[in-house]
């Protein structure tokens, strides 16, 4: 089993916006269609160099069906903590549990995709089992913890 943490904020992967194609200044009626999230390679390459450090040294990557579990900790908004003297207490109204975006299925893309360039796996197709959580991190421990294990 190869598991290690990922400091940083989580991003998604998977919406796509259509850009028309320019040459020489001019529309060539063809579009390229370009990732949506500007966060996603700075958190996907994380997710690689990270997944690379992890693995032992000789490891070859995983040729049969793996099992992942992803444990995602994002940063609460400041909304959720009173003001004044009691900036650093959350609010009894602040949310138990992170149900806003990103999705945790277009989140998990991302470190599915970043495993792969890592050579932890040969291909995502790979995972049969993939357990994945969405929380808040506390204090300052947002990032994803990320385990994969040969079935």
């Amino acid at each position: 089993m190869i598991t290690f943490h990922v400091a940083g904020v989580p991003a998604p992967q998977g919406s796509k916006s259509a850009m028309p194609v320019r040459k020489n200044g001019k529309l060539t009626g063809k579009t390229n269609l370009v990732e949506s999230s500007k966060a996603l390679k700075p958190w996907r390459t994380l997710v690689t160099h990270q997944a690379r450090r992890a693995k032992p040294k000789g490891f070859t990557p995983y040729a049969g069906a793996v099992r992942v579990e992803v444990i995602f900790r994002f940063p609460r908004p400041k909304g959720h903590y009173g003001t004044g003297r009691n900036a650093g207490t959350l609010k009894p109204s602040a949310p138990e549990h992170h149900t806003t975006k990103p999705d945790v299925d277009k989140t998990l893309r991302a470190i599915l995709d970043g495993l792969t360039a890592a050579g932890i796996y040969r291909d995502d197709s790979q995972v049969v089992e993939v357990e994945t959580f969405k929380r808040y991190a506390v204090g300052d421990n947002s990032g994803a913890m990320i385990s994969v294990q040969a079935l």
